[in-house]
């Protein structure tokens, strides 16, 4: 079956568990103050089949979901822990951040999807206005020694990404990042973005957990940017 009939199937599934409270950022109240929820879901097509991410974020607090290998791994970035721990082993990791990592929490609209920002940062340009799925558009583009990155989002107010292709040239692989789901301001509870008291975590700080990853089979740094500070790419 072609990825993209399922890809679809996906979407549609994603659509349909969007809380009905939430607002779509695209029916943007200019008298309300802007809130600072965030929620979307991203589906990764890498060569071999497709991963579904799902984000929420209060702030510069972040909790992801994804799965690897059948494991449920859940990400939490709050201050200075981040946390990864897998829902069907119920252990998990807390990690030191840098204080990089944490100073750039202050310069995102939020702690995800920021891929506009490091297009442009890496001397990316607006190369065509068109339309998506009946929204205005932007298209950008930027190549470097890594390959090229074509990124499309929206013109309205807030500007967010819809889709990201990523074309890495030493592997010869093109990765997708689908984003459908857009919400925000909607009501969160604090501790959605801990982790469970049944989870064992574990503390490190990065450099103690890379050498014990070595050896044992720990949870994922899916995020290393949010954790580092540094590019993930």
């Amino acid at each position: 079956m072609s990825p993209i009939r399922p890809a679809l199937l996906l979407l549609i599934a994603s659509l349909a568990l969007v809380p009905p409270a939430a607002t779509p950022v695209h029916a943007a109240d200019e008298a309300a103050s802007p809130p600072d929820t965030w929620h979307a879901t991203v589906f990764v097509g890498v060569r071999g089949g497709l991963r579904v991410v799902r984000y929420w974020s209060r702030g510069s607090w972040l909790r992801a979901e994804t799965v690897l290998d059948g494991h449920p791994i859940v990400t939490i970035v709050r201050g200075s822990d981040y946390i990864a721990y897998d829902r069907l082993t119920a252990t998990g990791v807390r990690i030191r951040r840098t204080p990089l990592a944490i100073d750039r929490d202050s310069k995102r609209a939020r702690p995800f999807a920021f891929d506009f920002e490091d297009l442009v940062a890496d001397g990316g340009e607006k190369v065509e206005e068109s339309s998506m799925g009946g929204r205005a558009t932007e298209v950008w583009r930027v190549r470097d020694s890594e390959g090229r990155r074509k990124l499309v989002m929206t013109r309205d107010e807030p500007r967010v990404p819809l889709r990201l292709e990523t074309f890495l040239r030493a592997r010869g692989e093109t990765i997708t990042r689908d984003y459908t789901g857009w919400r925000r301001g909607f009501e969160v509870a604090e501790g959605f973005f801990e982790p469970p008291p049944n989870v064992s975590i574990e503390t490190f700080d990065y450099e103690a957990y890379a050498a014990a990853t070595a050896s044992r089979n720990l949870a994922p740094v899916l995020y290393p940017d949010l954790l580092l500070g540094r590019s993930s790419r």
